[in-house]
């Protein structure tokens, strides 16, 4: 390999690490605004049931409406109700929304 070739293979392995570098600032930009609809939603869907919804349902809901798929529904509630306390978890896998002015 002469000169030539290896200054022109060493600019394409620097294009390509900074085309890199670009598309995880944007995934990571993507990842927040992803969580963040699935939480909305998720919200939405809590809101208009009648009462507690099964994860596995939940899911299925939040997927359809926001065609996003949620990798660990466990891992994502716990986080929603980290960030939201009307979200509690009822029992084993079933999830609803309290209303703190009709609880007390």
């Amino acid at each position: 390999m002469d000169q030539a070739e290896k200054q022109t293979a060493h600019s394409v392995v620097s294009t390509d690490i900074e085309a890199n570098e670009q598309v995880r600032k944007t995934t990571v930009r993507n990842r927040s605004e992803r969580t963040a609809l699935l939480r909305e939603t998720a919200l939405e869907v809590l809101k208009e049931s009648e009462g507690p919804l099964k994860g596995a349902d939940l899911k299925r809901e939040v997927e359809q409406r926001t065609n996003e798929k949620i990798a660990n529904m466990t891992t994502f509630m716990r986080a929603l109700e980290k960030m939201h306390p009307e979200v509690k978890k009822v029992d084993r896998g079933t999830y609803t929304i309290v209303d703190e002015a009709h609880t007390l």
